[in-house]
């Protein structure tokens, strides 16, 4: 993740945000060229904001 700093932000923010109330997985796929990003929280709002902001950074820093 050295590689996508912006990416590592997003993702160390909602990891940190969550703790011990949420889960984060970030995976590349091995068969087409997307990246698979799950968030689990107590609060929907939560799920949509972490989401959408790893999303994002993904968009920027990949150009897709």
């Amino acid at each position: 993740m050295e590689s996508l700093p912006e990416v590592s932000r997003a993702l160390g923010e909602a990891q940190k945000a969550l703790g011990a109330n949420g889960r984060v997985v970030l995976r590349y796929s091995g068969t087409e060229p997307l990246a698979r990003v799950m968030v689990e929280a107590e609060h929907h709002e939560d799920v949509k904001r972490y989401s959408e902001s790893i999303a994002n950074a993904l968009r920027s820093e990949i150009g897709a």
